[in-house]
């Protein structure tokens, strides 16, 4: 698009010369007609597009471009199409007969006394006024026009944020120049209803994806076939398809539904459920990294966090600001933890060793080296002395300082989730994803507690009592207390009633 048409009479080419090159030294785009219309072109199609096209209109007024029949042509378009139009008075119109709708403009004087860098500022002010309505009605006169060249054909409609921007607009243009036309009107109203329509056509296509879901679960009950498996999925799909169904009647009820169903199992409607309900519901803020994300860790404070994945990003929470990007931390489900006193940030890699970076500077301090393969979770003491570092091949229990023992306890499970420690540092417990949890001692790696859920389910690990009791809880199982140093089981309960 360019920025400024001009009009002019070809006797006046010489003063319209300097003007273009005086306008192109200000980065503007011109479109004049010596240089845009091609010979075997029609003309008037071609004029009538650059007219659309450019976010302002100059006449050169001079008693011959008052009398051409090509400006007359180019003046009706710029005014059928409410273009701004801007005249520079090169001379007096003496005899010649001055149109009403330019009569009623403010001239802009261009005689040869002036001096024309003066009248480029002018005429500059002038274009400036308004520009970004100015561009958008460009932009809409473009585009609604090429929908009315295509036969009103819905596919060149406005949608989504251009039809609310557009929308927006229209209804702040009421003292602005230029006005919006009837077909800029007639072309934004059609966006809407068309929207409306794919809205009314989306909820009936949710209606029949919750018949659908309804029908895949109880089929899933009575087949019994992969009965866990299925059954999980046929209700994230039931709850994705109610999160939707509730999206425009209540958003906080669809993202809580939607948050459901992906708990209950990951599946491609509880994915999606959940994007939609987090655009509609009204957060605070959200953590946006610059590259995907695998996990997010909290420091103690609430205030900080770490976001890891192809990237490690340091946040404040509570500001919802980036802080600081970590380099060379790429890993698969990569574990992290904030020390205590959120001066630093450990986080796990696939190799086998977990890095310690500076929370502030982001500053690799040093690797603490773990055991072969994947570290899979990380817990940090109470005091932020030491570390414990878990995988499916191992655990370590290090200082964070670097100087002092470390303790290996080889394959103490298999696939660590949950690591913690005691709340006074000499005791750890770890949980796994299949079913099992024990209790270590820190200074040297002893056995306190070992136990195996009858399933292969995920279990969370917590201390209680200033480290005497263990809680662990079974997902959708059993929930457990233990006693450390009595080293047997004192409560059982069919399943937790909170989280840990």
């Amino acid at each position: 698009m360019a920025d400024v048409f001009i009009s002019y009479s070809r006797h006046d080419r010489e003063f319209v010369t300097a003007l273009d090159a005086q306008l192109a030294e200000r980065s503007l785009d011109v479109w004049v007609d010596w240089e845009d219309i091609p010979p075997t072109a029609k003309w008037r199609e071609e004029i009538r597009d650059a007219v659309s096209a450019a976010d302002a209109v100059v006449f050169v007024l001079t008693p011959r471009s008052l009398t051409s029949h090509e400006c007359g042509i180019e003046l009706d378009l710029a005014f059928e199409q409410n273009k701004r139009v801007i005249t520079l008075m090169r001379e007096e119109p003496g005899a010649a007969s001055v149109p009403e709708r330019i009569a009623a403009l403010n001239w802009i004087p261009a005689t040869p006394d002036r001096d024309l860098s003066a009248v480029v500022e002018t005429l500059l002010e002038a274009m400036r006024t308004d520009l970004d309505w100015v561009r958008l009605h460009t932009r809409l006169l473009v585009r609604s026009n090429e929908w009315e060249s295509r036969g009103r054909d819905r596919s060149y409609l406005l949608g989504g944020t251009d039809l609310r921007a557009a929308e927006a607009a229209l209804a702040s243009a009421g003292g602005k120049e230029p006005q919006p036309t009837d077909l800029q009107r007639e072309y934004v109203a059609a966006g809407r209803r068309a929207a409306e329509r794919r809205q009314r056509q989306l909820l009936g296509g949710v209606s029949v994806a919750l018949v659908v879901a309804i029908g895949l679960a109880i089929f899933a009950l009575v087949q019994r076939n992969d009965a866990i498996h299925q059954k999980k999925q046929a209700l994230s799909r039931e709850l994705a398809a109610n999160a939707a169904l509730t999206e425009p009647i209540d958003p906080e009820l669809s993202l809580l539904l939607a948050i459901r169903a992906a708990r209950t199992t990951p599946t491609a409607e509880a994915a999606s459920a959940l994007r939609r309900a987090l655009v509609l519901f009204p957060l605070r803020a959200t953590l946006r990294p610059t590259a995907y994300a695998e996990h997010v860790a909290f420091a103690a404070d609430g205030r900080h966090a770490v976001t890891v994945g192809r990237t490690t990003e340091l946040w404040d929470v509570t500001t919802m600001r980036h802080t600081l990007t970590v380099h060379g931390t790429v890993a698969e489900h990569p574990p992290a933890a904030f020390t205590p006193d959120v001066r630093q940030v450990v986080i796990g890699t696939p190799a086998g060793v977990a890095n310690v970076y500076d929370a502030v500077s982001g500053r690799k301090i040093r690797p603490i080296p773990a055991h072969d393969g994947a570290v899979d979770a990380i817990a940090i003491s109470k005091d932020g002395a030491r570390v414990a570092l878990a995988g499916a091949n191992g655990m370590t229990i290090a200082p964070l300082t670097g100087a002092g023992p470390v303790v290996h306890v080889a394959s103490p499970l298999r696939g660590a989730s949950s690591l913690a420690f005691s709340p006074d540092g000499r005791t750890v417990a770890a949980g796994t994803d299949s079913g099992g949890f024990g209790v270590w001692s820190a200074a040297d790696g002893a056995r306190l507690l070992q136990y195996h859920a009858p399933a292969n389910r995920s279990i969370r690990v917590e201390f209680a009592a200033g480290g005497r009791l263990v809680a662990a809880d079974t997902e959708n199982g059993p929930f457990t207390i233990w006693d450390v140093s009595a080293r047997r089981r004192v409560v059982t309960a069919p399943t937790a009633s909170a989280d840990l």
